[in-house]
Order: structure tokens, then C-alpha cells, then sequence
């Protein structure tokens, strides 16, 4: 049975209780959790075998949560974003407190080991405020902005010059200073604070989720600045960008159910896509199914509904359905037509003996050989693809070459399989595949080998894949696909896309 996180790092102080990384590892993690007892035991046994700036800062963190006694949960988001970017608009002071001056002490050790001296500074500007001493706290926020230069985080900096303007707006309150010093902090402080606002744009620029968030104001300005009923579209959208799916599906839901004919392209898509997030593939498929004779379809991305499909069929595997993945595996290939028969113009449907890829395989082993056996294998048994080889006696020497270019034109894919040599292959088959594959409607070709070197050379400009992991006996289509196999077929598909 697998481990819980907190078991692991137990097991680990069990199997190394003197190695001092360990201790420090699982001290610096049992504060994350909260168990603050354990965390200070740890990192004090750890500083006793060795002392490191890990150790000591770390240490220092878990003293300056001792008085706080903060914890996320519960909390508001704000108040918890707050906390977790470690920029409190509002301190609790704790005058002289004893574990709070000893995790001055401690910081003040790190900055003698580390290099990383503005991070340990900036934790060291926030206990001074909390200890009630702001004017240490300025001194070190000035010392880090005056190297602001030598520092690779912008965001750090926007924080910095946020607490500083803080503190210094705070002493500006303090009635033991004349009046211009107080005017001096208080316009010192504000220049400062709109320092760090205007930092904010360019955090927003290289973060995807600061954009997302940057984005969605448009949208909710909106929906507040109209007093009306009646935005469910805007606010929809508004939380599938914040990454609230569910949400967002409800309001789709209601909408699909109260105005279906007013729903438009770009609601469906919204609304297969926040499915799709949430994991919920077997309403992406009904949805699917419901639109598929409107004018709704014919709006959505093909990309959209291929990658639906897929992602279905390879979820129908975690109920032991193959059928059913077999099923979508079909419908995902239907979007792009990739194994339509090519040049058959017969409306009748298929029979059991229709195969859609050929494998054109030809070594010294012959028909001994595993290899493309074991191919078709992960196909068919996978995707439900049927293939056919042509050591099978599909096309058998005894085949003048019109039969043999018709045979080759009647598939939809054939895949050339090298090993081992580029020369070990059958010159006539590849050469009349890669003809017929240049044609108008002509088959797609792939080539499946063990190296990119054993391509043969009229084959080159071919798309190339390696031949796929060995199976250990018969693929059981009651148990889970491995991973290895799942790849190999994903990076297969993908593949044959590309050609479409």
C-alpha cells in the first residue's frame, strides 16, 4: 500500500536518524504541516550534528510560528494568499518576546553560510516588525533595496518595497517625531507602496496565472457594473478562468437546459473543455452525441473533439471496457478520416475481415520474427486498428505487381517496420507504398523501427516512430494498460494525425 507524505518523511528519520539533510528536510515539512513540536526537535538535532544555514533559517521559521500559531485552513482567501506570500499588511507585536529574539539570533547566523543573504534579510525585517522594533525593520528592507540590482526575483522586490512603505507609514503615526518627519515617512511610505504596484504589471506579464487573473477584470468589472440579471455567460467564463470548473459548469448546465437554441459554438466549447478539467469524459461524450446533427457540431474545433474522444477511450480502459474504448477510439479517428479507406467508394459497412494497416516487415528471421507481430498486437488490442502482415500471405510473392498495388492502395495506413539494418527490407513493397502513399487519396505511411539510422533511404521524409516496448504474453484487455504501452500508442496517434 502506498505511503501517505508524512509516513515517507518518517520513514526517512527512521532509516537515517543522525544525517543532518534528513533532519532538516522533515523539520523544514513538519512545519508545513503544523506539527511544530516535532519540527524544532528535528532542526535543533540536526544543527547539533551540523550546523547549516538550512538548519538555522528554518529553525528560525518555526520559533516565529510558535508565537504566531498561524494556520491556513479556515481562513479567508485573501487573508491566506496573504500569509502564504509572507507580505502581512498588519502584524501582531510581541515586545521582547524571547523566541522571537532568538530567531533574529538564528537569521543572523544564516547570513554568515548563505548566499541567498535578501531572502533571509527580508524574514528578518518581519520578525523586527512583529518584535515592535520598525526602525530595524526599515534599516533591512533599505539594505535589500538598495541591492536590488542583485536580485533574481521581481517579485521578492514587490514585497520588499510593500513592507517598507508599510513600516514606514506606520512610524509616520508615531507621535514622539515632529510633524515634518512624520510628513517625510508618510510621502517616503506612499512612493514606495506605488513602487510595488507598479511592479505588478510586469509579475503579471510572466506568470500564466497572474495573466489569467489580469484578464478576467475585464469580465468581472462588467458583471458588476450592470445591476441586471442575466450574465451567466460572462461569469461562466469568469470562473473557468480562475479555474473554477464546477462552478462554470453549473452555469453552462442551466443554460443548456433553459435556452439550448441560444447556446452558441463557443459555449460548448467552454463546456466540454471545464468537463474535461473536472474528469468528467462520459459527459463530454453525451454532449458530444447530443450536438452531432446540429449546426452546434459543425462550430466545434476538430482538434476539440478528437482529443475528447481520446481522452475517453483511454478512460474506458480504467472500467475494463474495451468495447466502449474501441468505440471512441473510432469516432476519434472519424474526425480527421485517418484510416478511411482510401479509393473505396462502397457504402456497405465493413466485415470482419477488413483490416486498416498493413505492416510491411521483412528480416532475416521472416515470419519468426516478433516484432511486427507484436505491433499489430498493441494496435488492435488497444485501439481496436486490425492489421495484417505481409509475411501473412497478403501479399505473397506469387502476386504480380498490379495485385500488389491494388492490395496497397486498399489500405488505410501501412506502416514499414525496420531492425537491426536499413538494407534487411523488401525493396518492391516499400518502394510501391511509397508511391502509392504520394497519391491524392493514397494510404499513410509510417515508419516503425528500432533507430532513425535503419530508415530506408526512399522512406526518409517519412514520419518516424520507434518500435513500441516487447509485451510479456497475450495483452489482457481486462487489466489496466501500462503506462509504457499507453505512451507508445499516444505518440502513435499522434503521428498519424500529423499526416491526416
Amino acid at each position: 500500500m502506498r505511503l501517505k507524505p508524512k509516513e515517507y518523511f518518517e520513514k526517512a528519520v527512521e532509516i537515517c536518524p543522525e544525517e543532518p539533510s534528513v533532519l532538516e528536510t522533515c523539520g523544514q515539512f513538519a512545519r508545513y504541516r503544523g506539527e511544530l513540536d516535532l519540527s524544532e526537535t528535528l532542526l535543533r538535532k540536526a544543527l547539533q550534528i551540523k550546523p547549516t544555514c538550512h538548519a538555522y533559517h528554518h529553525l528560525a521559521l518555526t520559533l516565529t510560528r510558535r508565537v504566531t500559531g498561524r494556520s491556513y485552513k479556515g481562513q479567508s482567501e485573501r487573508i491566506r494568499l496573504r500569509q502564504m506570500t509572507k507580505s502581512p499588511l498588519e502584524v501582531f507585536v510581541y515586545p521582547e518576546n524571547e523566541l522571537l529574539v532568538e530567531a533574529i539570533n538564528l537569521l543572523e547566523k544564516t547570513e554568515k553560510l548563505s548566499v541567498c543573504w535578501f531572502i533571509i534579510q527580508y524574514d528578518k525585517g518581519i520578525i523586527y516588525r512583529m518584535l515592535g522594533q520598525i526602525e530595524k525593520a526599515v534599516k533591512v528592507f533599505k539594505q535589500i533595496v538598495s541591492k536590488k540590482k542583485n536580485l533574481p526575483i521581481k517579485l521578492l522586490m514587490t514585497i520588499v518595497y510593500e513592507q517598507l512603505g508599510l513600516c514606514l507609514i506606520e512610524l509616520s503615526k508615531c507621535d514622539e517625531i515632529s510633524p515634518d518627519i512624520q510628513q517625510r515617512y508618510k510621502r517616503d511610505g506612499q512612493a514606495h507602496l506605488l513602487h510595488a504596484i507598479q511592479l505588478q504589471p510586469e509579475i503579471v506579464a510572466n506568470d500564466p496565472q497572474f495573466k489569467e487573473a489580469w484578464n478576467s477584470y475585464p469580465t468581472l468589472k462588467e458583471l458588476f457594473s450592470d445591476e441586471r440579471d442575466g450574465k451567466p455567460r460572462q461569469l461562466a467564463v469568469l470562473h473557468m478562468r480562475m479555474g473554477n470548473h464546477r462552478d462554470a459548469i453549473d452555469i453552462y448546465k442551466k443554460l443548456y437546459l433553459k435556452e439550448n437554441d441560444k447556446m452558441k459554438p463557443e459555449d460548448c466549447v467552454n463546456m466540454l473543455k471545464c468537463y474535461q478539467k473536472e474528469g468528467q469524459l462520459e459527459e463530454c461524450v453525451f454532449l458530444l452525441r447530443s450536438w452531432e446533427c446540429t449546426t452546434l457540431f459543425s462550430g466545434l474545433p476538430p482538434s476539440l473533439i478528437f482529443d475528447v474522444y481520446i481522452d475517453c477511450a483511454f478512460h474506458a480502459y480504467t472500467t475494463d471496457n474495451a468495447q466502449l474504448a474501441y468505440q471512441h477510439f473510432r469516432r476519434a479517428f472519424k474526425v480527421y478520416g485517418m484510416f478511411d479507406k482510401p479509393n473505396d467508394k462502397q457504402t456497405t459497412e465493413e466485415d470482419e475481415n477488413t483490416k486498416e494497416i498493413l505492416i510491411l516487415h521483412s528480416c532475416a528471421l521472416k515470419w519468426k520474427c516478433k516484432h511486427p507481430r507484436n505491433l499489430g498486437t498493441i494496435l488492435e488490442d488497444v485501439t481496436g486498428l486490425r492489421y495484417t502482415i505481409n509475411s501473412d500471405d497478403v501479399l505473397p510473392n506469387a502476386l504480380v505487381q498490379e495485385s500488389m498495388v491494388t492490395i496497397i492502395q486498399k489500405m488505410a495506413c501501412i506502416i514499414i517496420m525496420t531492425h537491426d539494418s536499413a538494407e534487411v527490407y523488401d525493396k518492391l513493397y516499400v518502394n510501391l507504398a511509397i508511391r502509392a502513399s504520394s497519391g491524392k487519396s493514397g494510404p499513410q505511411v509510417l515508419v516503425v523501427s528500432d533507430d532513425e539510422r535503419h530508415m530506408p533511404d526512399i522512406a526518409s521524409t517519412k514520419s518516424f516512430i520507434r518500435i513500441p516496448p516487447p509485451l510479456e504474453g497475450a495483452m489482457d484487455q481486462n487489466k489496466q494498460i501500462s503506462e509504457e504501452h499507453r505512451e507508445w500508442i499516444k505518440e502513435f496517434i499522434t503521428k498519424i494525425t500529423d499526416l491526416s
